[in-house]
């Protein structure tokens, strides 16, 4: 799946290229990008960014270790839900995560059973490269906030996740 971003959020020639209200500050951390005047097969490696080349140095490379409140936003984002009249606390909104994930064991707590779910074959890869076979595909209604949308969830076994539903990327966009 490739996303790309529409061309009326294309930097100009010349534009800042950072945002209002950035946490980070290269100026603080005192990195900075030098302009390239060398040729290109005689340059370090670059970046490109708003149409002119950069050249990066060891120095420009510094980070420093981020402060708690730096840190804030990496937390897990937790939200209730409502599924098919149900309220379902600890939802958790994952941007990285390709599909919608729905534990087993809250088929029952909906009031469905394996005989609602579409077959499917598909197996999920978790981040430490378990695979894990799904049972099914479950349609939901799912109401958050004032949207109400149909969203697919792959039924999977799990007894080890902290939260009581996956929401993916597709249901972001």
């Amino acid at each position: 799946m490739v996303f790309i971003l529409p061309e009326e959020f294309r930097a100009t020639k010349g534009q800042e290229n950072t945002l209002e209200g950035d946490v980070f500050s290269y100026e603080s951390f005192e990195c900075r990008l030098a302009e390239v005047e060398e040729a290109p097969e005689q340059q370090a490696p670059t970046t490109k960014t708003s149409g002119t080349a950069m050249k990066l140095t060891a120095e420009q490379l510094c980070f420093s270790k981020p402060t708690k409140e730096m840190a804030n936003h990496l937390r897990p984002l937790f939200i209730t839900t409502n599924f098919g009249g149900i309220p379902v606390p600890k939802v958790m909104v994952d941007g990285g995560a390709a599909i919608n994930l729905l534990p087993h064991r809250l088929l029952s707590k909906m009031g469905r059973t394996e005989n609602d779910l579409i077959p499917t074959r598909l197996t999920v890869t978790n981040f430490a490269g378990g695979i894990t076979k799904t049972h099914g595909i479950l349609d939901v209604d799912v109401i958050i906030g004032t949207k109400e949308l149909k969203i697919a969830f792959f039924v999977v076994d799990t007894t080890s996740t902290t939260y009581n539903a996956l929401l993916g990327r597709d249901w972001i966009h």
